[in-house]
């Protein structure tokens, strides 16, 4: 306590061997909002300092432990001063105006592309549900808002008790550490449709007016994929174009596609473009690729064969793919930039921790250039805006502020009334300016009772994105009839 260094100062010549110091402890204002995205640091470990110690650290050096803390410990970190000091036999201090000491060096004050209150309606509105949110700025690759839950209050990390409370989240089987809009992957189930929707018409294996007929099952060797519900329905959609297809998320409509006309190595070809199962190179650590199945992969990993049925699994976007909250945004990111995908970034600016000044400003890159026609891309957002028009999203995306267009997935986990729940769009549908659209991805875990929630979390946060609301605001202004 600040009382007990007092007494010590007064009276060090009664303490040989006994010394204080200060140190800077963080504060984080937004608290578990914001914590897989900022981080937490802690003092450093001897495997971590065998590696850093050439550039500086010391065994008594607080460094990042995760999120942009870890990411950009080099430019926060600063550099240590030295403060040297002579003392007689006793420890009392004594004149030396030898030795100069050295002063510290502040680190730099990083910029976020983090909007603060859309961070907050995100968090509000995913609520206490394991799972994932992410807002992307299509037109730069800049991420607004990055919400996963459980989390976790990095302040909590200052005290006496930060060993005991690392170690009880440590402990808790929900892994709260795990930022999962980057690090935990999931089939995408019916999102992935949009893939095959692109595939489709930009290989031309099916004219935009022309028909599947579908039905209520699609027979594959000896098996059968059901229509969605199948346990009420009474039949199949009946002819579908592809728009009608996507719109109503047609099981046997894709599987037909994937299966009969595009084929394997097409899908492939096409998931691989848009970076299914690639590092979207976010700057943030131990972020997952998720995974693109293959002949090959399953032949090393299972011993077995690829066959007809893994190729339906695929193409509903169910079986062994998975992609994280941050790759599908890229997905549609890519739709939404006729085919160009920015590499998501956190970082806007480096400023000078003193006076402010610009030291460097992030330039936007491009990862990804898709070597596909504008036509196609202008086709697919045409289908993705009948899911909210006429679709499976028409009685759950309410709001009347943004034309939003989107595509809704439930996917299989292999146990009864548990599925994953998935949302991907962006909005405006159209606009002359690229620079106000956003893209949003809802992601809520099957271990969460199943209530078809990122539509409902869709609608809430595009309404409060473009009101400028919050999330209280959103709920008495839109006044959702699924709340």
């Amino acid at each position: 306590s600040y009382t007990s260094i007092v007494v010590l100062a007064e009276q060090m010549h009664r303490f040989p061997g006994v010394s204080f110091y200060s140190r800077p402890i963080r504060d984080y204002p937004f608290g578990a909002a914001m914590a897989h995205v900022l981080g937490f640091v802690g003092e450093i470990t001897p495997e971590e300092l065998q590696i850093l110690f050439n550039e500086g650290y010391t065994e008594r050096s607080i460094i990042g432990k995760s999120g942009i803390e870890r990411q950009y410990d080099s430019l926060l970190q600063g550099q240590d001063g030295i403060r040297y000091r002579r003392v007689d036999a006793q420890g009392r201090q004594v004149s030396d105006d030898s030795v100069s000491d050295i002063i510290p060096e502040l680190g730099h004050k990083l910029v976020l592309t983090i909007d603060a209150k859309i961070q907050q309606l995100v968090v509000d509105v995913l609520g206490e549900r394991i799972g994932a949110a992410v807002v992307l700025k299509p037109s730069n690759g800049e991420i607004l808002a990055m919400a996963s839950y459980p989390n976790f209050d990095p302040n909590d990390f200052s005290g006496n008790n930060s060993d005991r409370i690392i170690g009880r989240i440590l402990q808790d089987p929900r892994a709260p550490f795990i930022n999962r809009a980057i690090q935990a992957s999931a089939p995408p189930a019916s999102t992935f449709k949009i893939i095959l929707t692109a595939a489709a018409i930009e290989e031309k294996v099916i004219g935009l007016d022309e028909t599947i007929h579908t039905r209520l099952r699609y027979r594959i060797g000896n098996r059968e994929v059901a229509e969605w519900g199948v346990a009420w329905r009474s039949s199949g959609f009946g002819p579908l174009t592809i728009y009608d297809g996507l719109a109503n998320s047609s099981n046997f409509f894709f599987a037909a596609l994937g299966n009969e006309y595009l084929g394997l190595e097409t899908i492939l070809k096409y998931a691989s473009e848009f970076g299914v199962g690639e590092l979207t190179g976010v700057d943030l650590p131990n972020e997952s690729p998720g995974l693109l199945p293959s002949k090959e992969w399953k032949e090393a990993v299972f011993d077995e064969p690829w066959v007809g049925g893994d190729t339906v699994n695929l193409s509903l976007g169910q079986g062994f793919v998975e992609v994280t909250p941050l790759q599908l945004a890229n997905v549609i990111a890519a739709v939404v930039n006729d085919g160009v995908i920015y590499t998501p970034h956190l970082l806007k600016e480096i400023r000078d921790q003193e006076t402010g000044a610009l030291v460097e400003e992030y330039t936007p890159t491009i990862a990804r250039a898709l070597p596909i026609s504008a036509e196609t891309f202008e086709e697919t957002r045409r289908a993705m805006r009948r899911v909210i028009t006429d679709g499976t999203a028409r009685y759950v995306i309410t709001t009347d502020t943004v034309e939003v267009a989107g595509k809704t997935g439930t996917g299989e986990v292999g146990l009864d009334e548990q599925w994953h729940s998935w949302f991907a769009s962006f909005a405006p549908y159209e606009t002359d300016n690229p620079d106000e659209q956003v893209v949003v991805i809802v992601w809520v875990d099957a271990a969460n009772e199943w209530e078809w929630w990122a539509s409902k979390a869709t609608d809430l946060i595009m309404h409060g994105i473009f009101n400028d609301m919050t999330y209280s605001e959103v709920v008495a202004d839109l006044r959702p009839w699924y709340l």
